[in-house]
Protein backbone atom coordinates (compact mmCIF):
# COMPACT_ATOMS: atom_id res chain seq x y z
CA UNK A 1 0.00 0.00 0.00
CA UNK A 2 1.01 3.57 -0.50
CA UNK A 3 2.37 5.29 2.57
CA UNK A 4 0.35 8.23 3.77
CA UNK A 5 1.70 11.57 2.65
CA UNK A 6 3.72 13.19 5.41
CA UNK A 7 2.06 16.32 6.86
CA UNK A 8 3.66 19.34 5.25
CA UNK A 9 5.62 17.14 2.82
CA UNK A 10 5.89 17.35 -0.96
CA UNK A 11 3.36 14.56 -1.55
CA UNK A 12 0.76 16.18 0.68
CA UNK A 13 1.29 19.57 -0.99
CA UNK A 14 0.96 18.02 -4.47
CA UNK A 15 -2.21 16.15 -3.50
CA UNK A 16 -3.72 19.31 -1.98
CA UNK A 17 -2.97 21.26 -5.15
CA UNK A 18 -4.57 18.62 -7.36
CA UNK A 19 -7.60 18.25 -5.09
CA UNK A 20 -8.31 21.96 -5.59
CA UNK A 21 -7.89 21.66 -9.38
CA UNK A 22 -10.26 18.70 -9.68
CA UNK A 23 -12.51 18.23 -6.62
CA UNK A 24 -13.10 14.59 -7.57
CA UNK A 25 -9.38 14.01 -6.92
CA UNK A 26 -9.95 14.91 -3.24
CA UNK A 27 -10.45 11.18 -2.60
CA UNK A 28 -7.16 10.25 -4.29
CA UNK A 29 -5.16 9.85 -1.05
CA UNK A 30 -7.75 7.37 0.27
CA UNK A 31 -7.88 5.53 -3.08
CA UNK A 32 -4.10 5.17 -3.07
CA UNK A 33 -4.03 3.99 0.55
CA UNK A 34 -6.87 1.49 0.05
CA UNK A 35 -5.56 0.03 -3.22
CA UNK A 36 -3.87 -3.38 -2.88
CA UNK A 37 -0.90 -2.17 -4.98
CA UNK A 38 1.85 0.16 -3.77
CA UNK A 39 2.24 3.56 -5.44
CA UNK A 40 4.81 6.35 -5.34
CA UNK A 41 4.01 10.02 -5.99
CA UNK A 42 5.92 12.97 -7.37
CA UNK A 43 4.45 16.31 -8.24
CA UNK A 44 4.36 20.05 -8.32
CA UNK A 45 1.86 22.74 -9.26
CA UNK A 46 2.00 21.79 -12.94
CA UNK A 47 1.97 17.97 -12.79
CA UNK A 48 1.25 14.92 -10.65
CA UNK A 49 3.07 11.66 -11.39
CA UNK A 50 1.90 8.35 -9.91
CA UNK A 51 4.10 5.26 -10.30
CA UNK A 52 3.18 1.71 -9.36
CA UNK A 53 5.77 -0.19 -7.32
CA UNK A 54 3.85 -3.49 -7.32
CA UNK A 55 5.67 -6.23 -9.29
CA UNK A 56 3.81 -7.76 -12.25
CA UNK A 57 4.44 -11.44 -13.02
CA UNK A 58 7.63 -11.32 -10.93
CA UNK A 59 9.06 -8.30 -12.76
CA UNK A 60 9.51 -4.66 -11.80
CA UNK A 61 6.45 -2.58 -12.69
CA UNK A 62 7.61 0.65 -14.39
CA UNK A 63 4.09 1.94 -15.07
CA UNK A 64 3.40 5.64 -14.48
CA UNK A 65 0.68 8.15 -15.13
CA UNK A 66 1.26 11.86 -15.35
CA UNK A 67 -1.52 14.42 -14.95
CA UNK A 68 -1.40 17.99 -16.15
CA UNK A 69 -4.28 20.47 -16.12
CA UNK A 70 -4.96 23.65 -18.03
CA UNK A 71 -8.17 25.66 -18.28
CA UNK A 72 -10.41 23.04 -16.71
CA UNK A 73 -9.01 20.22 -18.86
CA UNK A 74 -7.06 17.33 -17.37
CA UNK A 75 -4.63 15.35 -19.51
CA UNK A 76 -3.54 11.98 -18.19
CA UNK A 77 -0.66 10.25 -19.97
CA UNK A 78 0.22 6.62 -19.26
CA UNK A 79 3.86 5.74 -19.78
CA UNK A 80 6.49 3.24 -18.80
CA UNK A 81 9.90 4.41 -17.64
CA UNK A 82 12.78 2.79 -19.51
CA UNK A 83 15.15 0.59 -17.49
CA UNK A 84 18.00 1.88 -19.66
CA UNK A 85 20.46 4.42 -18.34
CA UNK A 86 19.23 7.03 -20.85
CA UNK A 87 16.00 7.33 -18.83
CA UNK A 88 13.66 7.30 -21.84
CA UNK A 89 9.91 6.83 -21.63
CA UNK A 90 7.52 4.65 -23.62
CA UNK A 91 4.00 6.04 -24.04
CA UNK A 92 0.95 3.80 -23.82
CA UNK A 93 -1.84 6.32 -24.30
CA UNK A 94 -3.71 9.17 -22.76
CA UNK A 95 -7.06 10.44 -21.60
CA UNK A 96 -8.41 13.97 -21.75
CA UNK A 97 -11.15 14.83 -19.25
CA UNK A 98 -12.83 17.91 -17.88
CA UNK A 99 -11.88 18.45 -14.26
CA UNK A 100 -15.49 19.21 -13.31
CA UNK A 101 -16.74 15.92 -14.82
CA UNK A 102 -14.09 13.55 -13.52
CA UNK A 103 -15.57 10.57 -11.68
CA UNK A 104 -14.04 8.51 -8.86
CA UNK A 105 -14.51 5.25 -10.81
CA UNK A 106 -12.40 6.70 -13.65
CA UNK A 107 -9.52 7.46 -11.29
CA UNK A 108 -9.77 3.95 -9.76
CA UNK A 109 -9.57 2.48 -13.28
CA UNK A 110 -6.36 4.46 -13.88
CA UNK A 111 -4.80 3.03 -10.71
CA UNK A 112 -5.90 -0.50 -11.66
CA UNK A 113 -4.31 -0.04 -15.10
CA UNK A 114 -1.03 1.01 -13.47
CA UNK A 115 -1.14 -1.95 -11.08
CA UNK A 116 -1.72 -4.36 -14.00
CA UNK A 117 1.48 -3.17 -15.69
CA UNK A 118 -0.66 -1.86 -18.58
CA UNK A 119 -2.45 -5.13 -19.30
CA UNK A 120 -4.57 -4.62 -22.40
CA UNK A 121 -7.73 -5.93 -20.73
CA UNK A 122 -7.31 -3.34 -17.95
CA UNK A 123 -7.04 -0.30 -20.24
CA UNK A 124 -9.33 2.50 -19.02
CA UNK A 125 -12.35 3.39 -21.14
CA UNK A 126 -11.74 6.33 -23.41
CA UNK A 127 -7.96 5.95 -23.53
CA UNK A 128 -6.49 7.07 -26.83
CA UNK A 129 -3.33 5.42 -28.06
CA UNK A 130 -2.55 7.93 -30.77
CA UNK A 131 -2.52 11.70 -30.69
CA UNK A 132 -3.19 14.17 -33.47
CA UNK A 133 -0.44 16.62 -32.61
CA UNK A 134 3.33 16.55 -33.16
CA UNK A 135 5.69 15.59 -30.39
CA UNK A 136 8.05 18.52 -29.73
CA UNK A 137 11.71 17.91 -30.48
CA UNK A 138 14.25 18.04 -27.67
CA UNK A 139 14.96 16.33 -24.43
CA UNK A 140 12.24 14.71 -22.35
CA UNK A 141 12.55 15.65 -18.69
CA UNK A 142 12.60 12.61 -16.36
Amino acid sequence: MTRAAEPGGLQEAALDCWSRRAPSLAGLPAMLADHPAAFRLAGADDFLDIACDEPVRGRVNRSHLRMTAHGGELMVVFYRASPAADGGHYGYGGIAARTDRLRVDQVRAWLDYLASGFAEESAPRGMQTSFQYPVPAGEVAP
